[in-house]
């Protein structure tokens, strides 16, 4: 069983690139369907000997709640199948992707919006670690993109010194 267990999105890529492997990077559906994405996936990466990212969106982790089937384990139920059919280990993470932060939240005119917006991108990111996914990305893009109400685009001008966010973008 151990030689079926998921590897972390950084060691992948570390691995990857020093052996010069290839790394197949797959949006699955959330639901029933990833079952029958799976395995292909699964097998065509033991075919090229290539390590594989299983990538879905927060809404995976609506499909996959606690005290249901979660998809890192079903990955190693088929990965641990394929190695005991094949003799090969399947080199794969699950990864939690398009953590976005909400625009509309983190720009509500209330006190503590912008703390309430990353909070709940966090409770998302640790969600998806305790359910076994590898690698988790926080995604900021929606808030360069945001628009104020009279359909402007924000600015950094248009925010104070406190906004981390805007901070890190701007580096």
């Amino acid at each position: 069983l151990l030689r079926s267990l998921p590897i972390s999105g950084r060691d992948i890529l570390t691995a990857a690139k020093k052996l010069g492997k290839p790394v197949l990077a797959c949006n699955i559906d959330n639901g029933r369907l990833s079952v029958l994405q799976i395995e292909p996936m699964m097998r065509a990466a033991i075919e090229q000997d290539a390590y594989i990212l299983f990538e879905v969106g927060p809404d995976a982790l609506k499909t996959y709640d606690k005290g249901t089937y979660r998809l890192p384990e079903y990955c190693t139920e088929v990965a641990y199948r394929l190695f005991l059919e094949t003799g090969q280990i399947v080199k794969f993470g699950v990864h939690l992707d398009h953590n976005q932060i909400s625009s509309k939240k983190y720009f509500a005119k209330e006190d503590g919006a912008r703390e309430k917006a990353f909070k709940e991108a966090l409770d998302r990111q640790q969600h998806a670690l305790d359910a076994g996914f590898t690698s988790v990305a926080i995604d900021t893009s929606t808030l360069t993109i945001a628009k104020k109400e009279d359909d402007s685009p924000y600015s950094p001008d248009d925010l104070n010194d406190e906004d981390i966010a805007f901070r890190r973008l701007e580096h």
